[in-house]
């Protein structure tokens, strides 16, 4: 099991970002999992599990809502990389480098983000089949 064909086609696209903007690259990217996680908040508020509040607040917050039901209990490795992936991707490429070894870093930063979403992505598809929701992937 891996990416859905409109992930596929969404993934591509960022990577064709990447290509010529590696921080623009992984933006589009980390949107696309945003997108996944929103969508599975909205599926968990209309089942009751969490509150709309929750739901539509920052993502990461979100995901700290999601973590602690029960419904989500065997889902809880997939929410931690999405987190994680959300604390250290998130603002990577928003501050300029000031040298030539920051942005060596930030590149590198880059590419490491940009393989995360996919892997994320791919945990965060299983956790939403077996849930049973269809996500919808809406991003700018």
């Amino acid at each position: 099991m891996g990416l859905s064909p409109t992930m596929k086609v969404k993934f591509h696209s960022a990577y064709e970002t990447y290509a010529g903007n590696e921080g623009q690259g992984l933006q589009q990217a980390g949107q696309i999992v945003e997108a996944m996680v929103k969508s599975m908040g909205a599926h968990a508020t209309k089942a009751g599990i969490i509150s709309e509040a929750a739901a539509t607040g920052a993502v990461a917050d979100l995901i700290d809502a999601l973590y602690p039901t029960p419904q989500f209990k065997d889902h809880r490795a997939a929410l931690g990389a999405a987190r994680d992936f959300v604390k250290e991707f998130r603002n990577a490429v928003s501050h300029p480098s000031n040298s030539a070894r920051n942005l060596a870093e930030k590149i590198r930063k880059c590419k490491a983000g940009f393989l995360d979403a996919i892997s994320v992505a791919i945990k965060l598809r299983i956790v939403a089949q077996r849930m049973g929701y269809r996500l919808q992937i809406h991003t700018t």
